[in-house]
């Protein structure tokens, strides 16, 4: 079943059956065995819970990477187009992009009950100037039973978030939702990195875990053409970083 966001503005789509439920299984005991940590290494702390109480797994995987893209092909944009009339239009991105897989660090998140996620756009993963991510790809890997959908919003972040009365955490406002993402093992939900969304708090005597990924891009053609261009623009994100 495909449900596409189009028609309440989102670019992205929801699709299930990405994965086989004893396929989803197979990764969660994987994951499990592992291990998870909290998803910031430096430690966890009150403030960053306020803002996602979740542990997470980082690995690389080429295999799973080459399946779930042949599942998804069909589904994905394969040519965007960026220009400056364009509401999304920022100066690194413009310009035609085709698809080149998805990124093959993938990350498991695992919520357990009371772990949220607080309204936010997803980081794009940049390997060079003109190869990056656009989309991601977030892969379900159980049911939650109650609580834990992925909230796609309507506003900007300050206005789409408020503060849960019982702990103070950072929660979507129920008036900034534009549509829910209900949890379901095997459904995938693919989106614009910059689409504005949160994880709905896991309830009672539930978890979540979901596989992340991203759609990779290449700019075509490329607007870094030789060596020195590369070195302009490695040095143009030392600047960035630094004034951030």
């Amino acid at each position: 079943q495909l449900i596409e966001l189009s028609g309440l503005g989102i670019d992205g789509c929801v699709l299930d059956g990405v994965l086989t439920r004893a396929e989803c299984d197979s990764c969660v005991r994987a994951a499990e065995h592992a291990g998870f940590s909290f998803w910031d290494p430096a430690g966890a702390d009150e403030e960053k819970r306020r803002l996602r109480n979740a542990d997470t797994l980082e690995f690389v995987g080429d295999t799973l990477c080459s399946t779930l893209y042949e599942r998804l092909r069909r589904f994905l944009a394969h040519e965007v187009h960026i220009s400056d009339e364009q509401q999304r239009y920022e100066p690194d991105l413009q310009g035609t992009w085709e698809s080149r897989g998805l990124n093959t660090h993938l990350l498991i998140n695992r919520y357990c009950e009371g772990g949220h996620f607080a309204p936010h756009a997803d980081g794009s993963t940049e390997l060079s100037f003109d190869r990056r991510s656009l989309y991601t790809v977030l892969i379900y890997l159980n049911d939650c039973n109650s609580g834990g959908a992925t909230l796609i919003l309507r506003d900007e972040q300050t206005a789409a978030t408020t503060t849960d009365g019982t702990d103070g955490a950072a929660v979507a406002r129920p008036d900034s939702v534009l549509y829910a993402v209900e949890p379901k093992a095997g459904r995938a939900v693919i989106y614009w990195h910059q689409t504005m969304h949160s994880g709905e708090r896991v309830g009672a005597g539930s978890q979540k875990y979901c596989l992340r990924s991203d759609i990779m891009y290449e700019r075509v053609p490329n607007g870094c053409a030789t060596p020195q261009d590369e070195e302009a623009y490695e040095l143009y994100q030392r600047a960035r970083e630094a004034y951030r």
